[in-house]
């Protein structure tokens, strides 16, 4: 059954090393077969056993890479698998985005994009030799007595960055076989396992910042793949069953997704939009009657919605053309001419339906989506907003709140707002630019950056890049009075 111990003697100790889970999974193949109820015994087992957090890059990529290997011979635990590996992950991920969110906005962009550690990334994952494996493999999670404070913590904050990277690369490399063909009964298994975990674990985790592109690669394989992951993000944001927090989750989850995805065609963006109109038409005409003024707590998935056309929009409004495939993909500026520019049927309307309605989503929704769309919109002669913008300054959202608990703007670590500020929509959007060194391969071409818009200034660019970052918010100040943030909604 098992490799004899004398095999083993008088070996390199690497190589005795690479044989120890050949036979631990011959092991547990051979009870697995001899007694298969021995399942949820396994399951149990690889729970308990996880490395914690804090343990060593090489620990979680060597303990993930033979959790998969199981399945092989345990195909009954690949769900559970695959679930536990994305519920340790997203622990990490959310304390990076917690810990990256407290740097100074210089380091925090070096530890981010990983710069000064991609060459030796690079090294380790795709092959090093023996004396430096034995190197690794002393790797410590301790502190280390020469480093201060502020120093030991970047230090944790790459390795667990680095944990995040190898192990999303792991998972990339296992599900990417089962997806060669979109259309198979195995692509669909497969995309089911990941809509689950999507549902159970990565939509309700507030701020995950890398899991959830498992979904944006493999949502993108089809066109049948995409309608399903945005069939499932939409469910959840127009269901009153489902909490408030969530739901504005979903919507940021849209936005980004159709924003963001570069083999979203055309077709699906405009049935998108359609039905969010469609959605934002139905609350509107639920809301108007007692509706006094602009009000966070009562209308907060009103306002998520129409933050999710605009930043929908502003990536692309070429796509909500009429013909979208008769515009040239780079227009000359010369030539270009916004008078000409045909829109999708009912597309003005509802946008301008719903601006000026006194729910006035332009004062709830983020500063930064608000004055990018602001700019986009005027200079595509779609609409012309600077003026509400402006008069919205003077108007103190307080005044319309209704009473009961706070839960619009939650104050966390993420998020450093007070008074007037806090009760507007934070500019959250999960698909926002990947940047660990390994395991963006997977994602570079399925990637949309911003294009610049023909006329519009360069700086548009950086803005709208950026709009997840608090300091995109500032404009100008408002007085805090101490306003509580609302937290309920009666939709």
């Amino acid at each position: 059954m098992l490799v004899s111990s004398s095999a083993g003697r008088n070996r390199d100790p690497s190589i005795q090393r690479s044989l120890l889970p050949l036979r631990v999974h011959n092991a547990l193949k051979y009870i697995h077969e001899l007694i298969p109820s021995s399942s949820g015994m396994l399951s149990a087992v690889f729970s308990s056993s996880f490395p914690p957090p804090t343990d060593t890059k090489r620990a979680h990529t060597e303990y993930c890479s033979n959790l998969l290997r199981a399945t092989e011979y345990a195909p009954e635990l690949k769900s559970e698998i695959l679930a536990l590996i994305v519920e340790r992950l997203i622990k990490i991920d959310v304390q990076v985005q917690v810990d990256v969110q407290d740097l100074d906005d210089g380091i925090a962009e070096v530890i981010v994009q990983g710069e000064g550690l991609e060459d030796a990334l690079q090294k380790e994952h795709y092959g090093i030799n023996e004396e430096e494996e034995d190197f690794s493999d002393n790797e410590s999670v301790s502190s280390d007595d020469s480093l201060d404070p502020e120093e030991q913590r970047l230090k944790d904050l790459r390795s667990a960055l680095e944990k995040i990277d190898s192990i999303l690369d792991l998972l990339f490399t296992f599900y990417e076989p089962a997806f060669t063909k979109s259309d198979s009964l195995e692509s669909r298994a497969m995309f089911d396992q990941l809509l689950s975990q999507f549902r159970k674990t990565i939509l309700p985790t507030y701020r995950s910042r890398h899991t959830q592109f498992l979904l944006f690669h493999f949502a993108q394989k089809s066109p049948e793949l995409t309608a399903r992951f945005l069939d499932t993000c939409t469910g959840m944001l127009t269901d009153k069953a489902r909490s408030s927090v969530l739901r504005v989750s979903a919507a940021a989850y849209i936005a980004s997704f159709v924003s963001r995805g570069k083999h979203v065609d055309y077709e699906i963006v405009q049935s998108c939009i359609q039905r969010l109109l469609d959605y934002l038409r139905r609350l509107r005409l639920e809301y108007m009657p007692n509706c006094r003024g602009p009000d966070p707590r009562r209308y907060e998935i009103y306002y998520a919605t129409f933050q999710t056309l605009m930043y929908i929009f502003c990536f692309r409004w070429r796509d909500l053309l009429a013909d979208p495939e008769e515009f040239p993909e780079d227009e000359d500026e010369d030539i270009f001419d916004p008078r000409l520019l045909d829109w999708i049927p009912g597309l003005k309307d509802g946008f301008n339906q719903n601006i000026m309605s006194k729910l006035n989503p332009l004062k709830i929704c983020a500063p930064a989506i608000v004055e990018e769309f602001d700019r986009i919109a005027h200079h595509l002669q779609f609409a012309y907003v600077h003026s509400i913008i402006e008069n919205n300054k003077r108007i103190r959202i307080s005044h319309f709140i209704s009473a009961g608990p706070a839960s619009v703007a939650r104050e966390t670590s993420l998020s450093y707002m007070h008074g007037e500020k806090s009760l507007q929509l934070e500019s959250y959007f999960p698909f926002d630019p990947y940047q660990l060194p390994i395991s963006k391969r997977w994602i570079t071409s399925d990637y949309n950056e911003y294009r610049k818009i023909p006329g519009l200034d360069d700086d548009v660019e950086e803005v709208i890049e950026d709009s997840s970052d608090d300091d995109v918010l500032d404009g100008d100040d408002i007085e805090d009075e101490g306003t509580e943030t609302p937290d309920d909604n009666s939709d």
